[in-house]
């Protein structure tokens, strides 16, 4: 099924996978550090680290996302000549 998909849709669905993977692991995290505290006023300090921690987490995961076809672009202008069947150094 996932051999139809493009390359880059594979990426993609392997990030954002990644993305809720992180973000539920974050949120049970939290929901357990919380449950275990007891301190119903500490609600608003977990809250904000969670949303703390959800965007740098997202943000992390973007620039890897951003990284992928740079270096996938990188890697195709960098190859030999010869093997994408071009003659001179600068042909493609």
């Amino acid at each position: 099924m996932l051999t139809r998909l493009s390359l880059r849709l594979r990426v993609f669905l392997i990030f954002a996978g990644l993305a809720a993977a992180v973000i539920a692991a974050t949120v049970v995290g939290l929901w357990l550090g919380y449950s275990r505290l007891g301190d119903p006023g500490a609600a608003q300090g977990f809250v904000q680290a969670g949303v703390l921690a959800g965007f740098a987490a997202l943000g992390l995961l973007a620039l890897g996302l951003l990284a992928v076809p740079t270096a996938l672009l990188i890697r195709r202008r960098s190859a030999l000549p010869g093997a994408r069947g071009g003659t001179a150094a600068g042909s493609g």
